[in-house]
């Protein structure tokens, strides 16, 4: 079959070779910070001063969101290298579409570990404020962003397969009712989305500015959730056959894939959200400075 591509305006698997490069350079970055909280602690012991127990389980976190981001951008960048190599057919049949969804979740949830990461180090660097600001960032504005841009691989799968036109010899995406509804959800769910966030983390104004600190066993199973995210999304891809260009995930498993990265998504809110003891209780308080000591 001689599929004629020239009526597409974007080619998604064009740009995939620069996101497969932005994702190796990530995955350097967390690699260096992960050698940097390294270094730090062996000097710690070079120098016989023992570390405090928060300083210990601030270190985990570290370790374990940097190593899991680091594992996750891998992943993300052989997806994209991966789908960089989708030609003719491909594009307008749905496999490529189903490759840019599936390599989105991993991206978007490696590149949140890697945020994730980095606001833990702020928050706990004793520098008043600016953790809570990078911390509403990316509790508020990082889940509703995410899920913007899986709505655009989804809605990409949505215009596959591309429709023969006829009389101009060139294909054309689907126009169905289906379609126009993606278009619709794809800035609705965004904003609801935005709104939980929200509402999560006023909810959690009180905790947060407590005078008592703490470590929450949920902060180490976010990393976990989401690298189980990115690899299932590899394996999920791998299972797309290579030799068959309408090979596709079909509709209800796209938006069971939204749907559980909503899910994950509302859980590091309410995990940043509702952490004790990591915003000032008023503005350059002692309390909020000896919690951090």
């Amino acid at each position: 079959m001689d599929c004629n591509i020239s009526g597409l305006t974007y080619d998604i698997s064009g740009t995939a070779g620069l996101y497969s490069t932005l994702a190796g350079v990530l995955a350097g970055v967390a690699f260096l910070a992960i050698t940097l909280v390294l270094s730090r602690a062996q000097s710690q012991q070079e120098s016989h001063s023992k570390p405090t127990p928060r300083e210990l389980a601030t270190n985990v976190r570290l370790l374990l969101a940097l190593g899991t981001a680091f594992l996750a951008l891998i992943i993300a960048a052989i997806q994209y290298a991966i789908m960089s190599g989708e030609r003719g057919c491909s594009l307008l049949e749905g496999r490529a579409a189903s490759e840019e969804l599936l390599a989105g979740v991993s991206f978007a949830f490696s590149v949140l570990l890697l945020l994730y990461a980095i606001v833990q180090m702020v928050t706990y660097s004793g520098i008043p404020r600016v953790g809570g600001h990078l911390r509403l960032l990316l509790a508020v504005l990082g889940p509703p962003f995410v899920i913007l841009l899986l709505m655009l691989g989804l809605e990409d799968l949505a215009y596959t397969p591309w429709r023969f036109a006829g009389l101009d010899e060139l294909y054309k995406p689907q126009n169905t009712s289906y379609v126009k509804f993606v278009d619709w959800a794809s800035l609705v769910i965004p904003l609801a989305v935005l709104i939980c966030c929200l509402a999560i983390w006023i909810g959690g104004r009180r905790r947060r500015r407590s005078a008592q600190s703490e470590t929450n066993a949920l902060d180490l199973a976010f990393p976990y959730v989401a690298l189980i995210l990115a690899v299932g999304a590899s394996v999920r891809t791998a299972m797309l056959s290579e030799a068959n260009a309408a090979s596709r995930i079909g509709t209800l498993e796209a938006w069971v894939w939204v749907a559980v990265c909503i899910l994950v998504l509302l859980l590091q809110t309410v995990l940043l959200s509702f952490e004790r003891g990591v915003d000032p209780p008023t503005a350059g308080s002692s309390v909020f400075l000896r919690s951090d000591a």
